[in-house]
């Protein structure tokens, strides 16, 4: 299968997740407040570039691991603070995932898992990797 396809596949099967948390309650699939946050996912000519949404996670906070060409991310956020007294109002609508978050991505062959460089800004969190000189070898 084509990477765009399993891409596809993977953006409509995190909408359905999506919706089923919605109409059912999170947690419905047995995940224990887990989420998984939004990437674009970019080729220049002599890098790779990630970006994800990890708005209103403390940076300090955030876990970036590379292990055998798997790019991995994890961390926490915290539910939204309600500026007044939260016992005075009820919840109509929480669309803002909160709680654990893990995602992983496997990392092309010609990218330079050795040379990470991340920046978080803006509630994005900003990951480049430079691309090898050398040819891709299979990874195992």
């Amino acid at each position: 299968m084509a990477s765009s396809d399993e891409e596809r596949i993977s953006t409509i099967a995190r909408q359905m997740s999506h919706w089923v948390d919605q109409v059912l309650g999170k947690g419905f699939h047995g995940e224990a407040s887990v989420w998984t946050p939004a990437v674009n996912f970019y080729e220049g000519e002599k890098y790779y570039c990630i970006v994800v949404e990890l708005a209103g996670v403390d940076p300090e906070k955030i876990g970036l691991q590379v292990d055998n060409g798997v790019l991995t991310l994890c961390g926490q956020r915290a539910a939204p603070a309600l500026p007044d007294d939260p016992r005075a109002v009820r919840l109509l609508m929480m669309e803002i995932d909160h709680g654990e978050f893990s995602r992983s991505l496997k990392l092309p062959c010609d990218a330079d898992d050795e040379a990470v460089n991340a920046t978080y800004r803006g509630g994005y969190l900003w990951i480049r990797l430079p691309k090898k000189a050398r040819a891709c070898e299979t990874r195992k």
